[in-house]
């Protein structure tokens, strides 16, 4: 049951989502179906790279002159994801044209904030990017949290840890 979403949880903001009950949640990040390529290869160099599956599908595989009831049972995955843990960055975008209160999700394969070689992964939820912004620029440097690049399929999400994310919305 590896981030299946059952319903928009009112946990205190728009990313938060309960995933099998209230007491296991992550942080949505916005914008990632953007940057898909660039998620792709932050996960790719990432050091602690899982693969999990979840139950198993039976599909029966008919040939061209199979007898009737005949074939063949072939066992897949239901349900294969990628994991990757990675640390990422949370960097406020004052001068972003669409949002001045615009927070960047940002991560470097190295574990540290780089501007010149981190790659952007997406974007703080426009409703709670207001309330954390002010925040992130009084800091003298960008936020630190941990997270994680799930993908199925070549399609790929980034997942913050909610315990950090909430903090950082109560302050």
């Amino acid at each position: 049951m590896i981030f299946r979403r059952k319903r928009k949880s009112d946990l205190g903001g728009g990313g938060f989502y309960a995933v099998d009950g209230p007491d296991n949640c992550f942080y949505d990040v916005a914008g990632e179906s953007f940057r898909q390529d660039d998620i792709e290869a932050v996960a790719q160099a990432g050091s602690s790279f899982m693969r999990t599956t979840e139950g198993v599908v039976r599909t029966k595989i008919l040939k061209p002159g199979d007898a009737p009831g005949g074939g063949r049972w072939r066992e897949q995955p239901a349900n294969t994801w990628d994991i990757v843990g990675v640390i990422l960055w949370l960097v406020p975008e004052p001068t972003n044209e669409h949002d001045p209160n615009a927070v960047g999700v940002w991560a470097d394969p190295t574990g540290h904030y780089r501007p010149e070689q981190s790659v952007l992964m997406g974007y703080i939820p426009r409703q709670d990017a207001a309330r954390i912004s002010g925040t992130l620029q009084r800091r003298t440097a960008p936020e630190r949290i941990e997270g994680t690049i799930v993908g199925r399929h070549s399609r790929w999400g980034v997942k913050l840890d909610s315990d950090a994310m909430d903090a950082l919305l109560q302050t």
